[in-house]
């Protein structure tokens, strides 16, 4: 009750003007509500609208100008209650340290207008929370504020002793989360800047990732993990060992189980999402489609992350050559009554997927398909590397001699222009068995096969690259060799 009664003092004295600091949405006669309700409503498309609408005419543009003022002002202060739990938040640590932060700013409200009591309460509320979480930025500012009061009220120096070792400890964990932000970011800057860093920046993410896994080990600390762990996704990435990925996602498992990572810090769904492309990438197609079918159980139908999900599934029934789950696969995406909120590219990922596998393997649905591919065609070792290859499957099921040539010729060039690091080397070696087999067109599938044969065994030898490196190939590409063959033996 104590509480309650300071609580209705404060705003009673300091605080009449809040009674204006949020919409009332029930007074429909207002203009600023129903200035929000005719945006909410879409109801008019421009500026001059909304003035007529309001106002009943266009030279109210002054006044206008102060209502969204207003209204905006009231609106961002209605933010400050914002409900996060509809929002697919990358970490949980994120809404706790938006909700610890709320706990300081009411502390920090208290303690300035003398309310030390109210201010303690919110201080506590924050200091739990945040070790909880091991939000460590939070616990500092707490204990900081907590210190302040301590100076000027109670005087009780077991208290103020216990407040001094606590921030002392912080300040020293807080360096070694320091460390670990600064050397994440230096390393995703270099990554973000392209994949052609190489070697190097493999042997300075090894040697990075080390020295966060001692911290994490020493300091127990969930942020130093979060960085290390997504090092270590960047570092599988870049050099291609997805058996060692793979070993690496079933101990992060097994750690967050064993409850050495919070599950502010983890996400089951995004891990065992890694994990399956680790299968895909490493040939172990039956364990990768076993992990992506309870994967996609647990994700909301038609979300973003169940489409992406859906992607890697496709691909590893198609690669383990299991076609009516591939067909079924395809079916659920484009009938999904969400695929139109998908972005364009991935709208267009989904298109190659099918006009691939059309080509392929014959199977054809009624879909409205997008007629022109922008986003993938700046893509060049990915996926407009297919939308050449597509070009050529068609041409040879036209069985168009002079299109056949010229589209060799196209990947003659396309080899010399784009497929020139050592990482492009299956794509390089595929387009010039295309080339071979475009070049000698007509020719039965025996005799392109005889001719190929070096370049066949070439591409045989050539490592699958890191996924920093080059998409997924749709259809594996020796698989897409021999439904090449199959296509020229059709031909004659």
């Amino acid at each position: 009750m104590e509480e309650l009664t300071k609580l209705v003092e404060l705003l009673e004295n300091k605080g009449k003007s809040t009674t204006a600091a949020f919409l009332n949405y029930a007074d429909s006669s207002s203009l600023e509500t129903r200035l929000y309700q005719l945006i909410k409503d879409n109801a008019v498309e421009s500026e001059p609208e909304l003035i007529q609408n309001l106002y009943g005419d266009f030279t109210k543009a002054n006044a206008f100008k102060m209502l969204k003022t207003r209204v905006k002002k009231k609106l961002y202060n209605q933010l400050l209650f914002l409900d996060l739990s509809g929002f697919e938040i990358s970490f949980g640590s994120n809404s706790a340290e938006l909700e610890c932060r709320h706990y300081l700013q009411l502390a920090n409200m208290f303690r300035v207008t003398g309310e030390t009591a109210l201010a303690r309460i919110q201080l506590q509320k924050a200091m739990v929370l945040a070790e909880e979480v091991q939000l460590i930025d939070c616990q500092i500012e707490a204990y900081k504020a907590l210190r302040a009061i301590l100076t000027i009220h109670g005087f009780n120096r077991r208290e103020y002793e216990e407040c001094i070792s606590k921030l002392a400890e912080l300040y020293t964990l807080a360096e070694y989360e320091k460390r670990a932000d600064e050397l994440f970011h230096n390393i995703k800057f270099e990554y973000k800047l392209g994949a052609n860093a190489g070697n190097s920046l493999i042997n300075t993410l090894k040697d990075v990732t080390d020295e966060l896994k001692a911290s994490w080990h020493k300091t127990n600390l969930y942020t130093v993990f979060r960085r290390y762990h997504q090092l270590m996704n960047f570092y599988f990435e870049l050099n291609g060992d997805f058996a060692a990925y793979i070993d690496y996602l079933n101990q992060t498992f097994d750690d967050y189980r064993a409850g050495k990572i919070h599950k502010a810090y983890f996400s089951e769904s995004f891990t065992k999402y890694l994990l399956v492309y680790a299968y895909l990438k490493n040939g172990d197609y039956a364990l990768g489609i076993q992990e992506a079918e309870q994967l996609k159980k647990k994700l909301p139908e038609g979300s973003k992350n169940w489409f992406a999900h859906l992607e890697n599934y496709f691909l590893l029934a198609v690669h383990a050559q299991k076609f009516e789950l591939a067909e079924k696969i395809l079916l659920e995406a484009f009938n999904n009554k969400h695929f139109k909120e998908n972005n364009q590219f991935a709208q267009e990922r989904w298109t190659i997927f099918y006009q691939v596998y059309q080509s392929a393997y014959g199977f054809s649905i009624p879909v409205k398909l997008r007629k022109k591919l922008i986003v993938v065609q700046q893509d060049k070792k990915g996926f407009n590397l297919w939308c050449v290859i597509l070009d050529f499957m068609t041409a040879l099921d036209n069985r168009h001699t002079n299109l056949i040539a010229s589209e060799a010729e196209r990947m003659k060039k396309y080899i010399a222009r784009y497929l020139t690091a050592k990482e492009d080397a299956r794509s390089k070696y595929m387009l010039k068995l295309l080339v071979v087999a475009g070049r000698e067109f007509p020719i039965d599938a025996a005799s392109c096969r005889k001719k190929s044969e070096y370049l066949f065994s070439k591409l045989q030898e050539a490592p699958v690259p890191g996924y920093a490196y080059a998409e997924t190939e749709i259809i594996p590409y020796e698989d897409l060799w021999e439904i090449i063959l199959q296509k020229l033996d059709a031909s004659k």
